[in-house]
């Protein structure tokens, strides 16, 4: 309680499981942050709908777009 640790990685099943909460960096920019329901939520506003189960990876994958540009 009261304590920060900020932890940066590229090992995002690492990030959904000891993380409270979660800032998401795309190009050097902080495009999202915050628990991941909120994330999950946050990414729904997308064309492909997440789901509650959806893992920090396919949210990340929505909101930086990276799905469209490995297409």
């Amino acid at each position: 309680s009261g304590v920060t640790i900020f932890l940066s990685t590229h090992g995002l099943p690492v990030a959904e499981e000891l993380c409270d909460r979660i800032g998401i960096l795309d190009q050097g920019k902080l495009i999202a942050q915050g628990t991941l329901h909120e994330l999950r939520v946050r990414a729904s506003e997308f064309p492909d709908l997440m789901h509650s189960d959806d893992t920090l990876e396919s949210v990340f994958l929505s909101l930086t777009g990276t799905e469209d540009r490995r297409a």
